[in-house]
């Protein structure tokens, strides 16, 4: 698995990631490999903007409340009531451009420590079931799990990624523990 970015520790360090042309360089690799997205819609932060959620809605696969997803786990008090709210999204080239409209960045803020946008969040990409891009967006954290050395030799060559050797989370695994 490869770490780009922890909590803000990092941040400031790595202005690039802020970019637009970045995040298109970043979404270009994404698109390429992964056959499907999630965004999330988590449990103590509402969606006002409907815009990007609404723009998606041709490419929308499933939508699933779960305890359990990518970067969070509501099995176990004292959050056992709680639940995600994830939208899994076709990895169609039509998708990215709507993606690249509504995002400013990959953290989906303007600046550092400025105020998430109120709209779906936590951007993870698919390949073949398994996580592939994860990302929980108001933390400032993104992890990649490349599936070969092809990909991750493009994502290298994008970012200074940081290896870390953790497994890679199935979507199955996800989807099993919805309610």
């Amino acid at each position: 698995m490869l770490e780009l970015i922890t909590r803000d520790e990092r941040y400031e360090d790595i202005p690039s990631i802020l970019s637009k042309k970045w995040l298109q360089d970043f979404l270009d690799i994404c698109f390429n490999h992964a056959d499907c997205f999630t965004l999330n819609e988590a449990p103590w932060f509402k969606a006002i903007l409907k815009d990007l959620q609404l723009e998606l809605t041709p490419f929308l696969m499933q939508e699933v409340r779960t305890p359990k997803w990518f970067g969070y786990d509501y099995t176990s008090r004292p959050y056992a009531k709680e639940r995600t709210h994830a939208f899994i999204y076709r990895a169609e080239s039509a998708a990215k451009e709507i993606l690249l409209k509504h995002l400013p960045n990959i953290f989906f803020r303007s600046k550092k420590r400025d105020t998430p946008y109120p709209t779906l969040e936590d951007l993870c990409f698919f390949s073949n079931g398994q996580l592939f891009i994860g990302n929980i967006s108001h933390e400032y954290m993104l992890w990649a799990y490349p599936p070969d050395e092809e990909v991750e030799l493009q994502l290298k060559q994008i970012a200074d990624w940081t290896y870390k050797d953790r497994p890679t989370p199935n979507l199955n695994e996800y989807l099993l523990v919805q309610d």
